[in-house]
């Protein structure tokens, strides 16, 4: 019982790591490429992130917009990975855009 407590006490106490600045797309393409740009399942997410299937990320506007609200976001970034390593967008991806 001790030794949870002092874990939950140094969890509070140690400070808050750095947040990654992005100010520019490059900047958020260099940060989130190596992260997410070869994965083995499709993924897309606003910098918080969505893990899909093997082959599709199923996604929907009110959850992108509803997490940039909350946290009070000045501005997104949106990403999507393609596991094949083929940037061209599927079918899905042109539809997803138009919605």
């Amino acid at each position: 019982m001790l030794a949870a407590v002092e874990l939950g006490r140094r969890t509070l106490t140690r400070a808050p790591a750095a947040r990654v600045q992005l100010g520019s797309p490059r900047d958020a393409a260099a940060y989130l490429t190596p992260r997410f740009g070869g994965g083995a399942v499709e993924r897309f997410g606003i910098v918080l992130l969505s893990v899909g299937t093997l082959d599709a990320s199923l996604v929907h506007p009110r959850e992108v917009f509803r997490e940039a609200s909350t946290a009070d976001a000045a501005a997104i970034v949106l990403f999507h990975n393609h596991p094949s390593g083929d940037p061209t967008p599927s079918r899905d991806d042109a539809e997803t855009m138009r919605n």
